[in-house]
């Protein structure tokens, strides 16, 4: 898999994920107070466009046939924040 485009720092995603109650019947008043969870995600920000982001935690191999694994493709609009952690110093990709 080529990864030639992937961004050469570390990057923490802040994001919104939902919440599934536990099966069964629940108080309308419980269910009012039921939320979302907000995660936190380190990793390769591999592609990103307006539907949405796909961030690896683990790449590997030469810089023109990388792979990749750890993979998750969170919607654009359920991420709070994209920041580098720019106190790591990452091979050149």
């Amino acid at each position: 898999m080529h990864m030639g485009h992937i961004m050469t720092e570390l990057q923490l995603v802040v994001w919104n994920d939902a919440v599934e109650m536990q099966s069964g019947w629940h108080d309308i008043e419980d269910i009012k107070k039921h939320a979302i969870t907000k995660c936190k995600t380190v990793g390769w920000l591999i592609d990103k466009n307006e539907e949405r982001i796909v961030i690896a935690s683990t790449v590997e191999g030469p810089a023109d046939s990388l792979s990749g694994g750890s993979v998750h493709a969170i919607p654009t609009d359920w991420c709070q924040s994209i920041q580098p952690l720019s106190t790591y110093t990452p091979p050149n990709y």
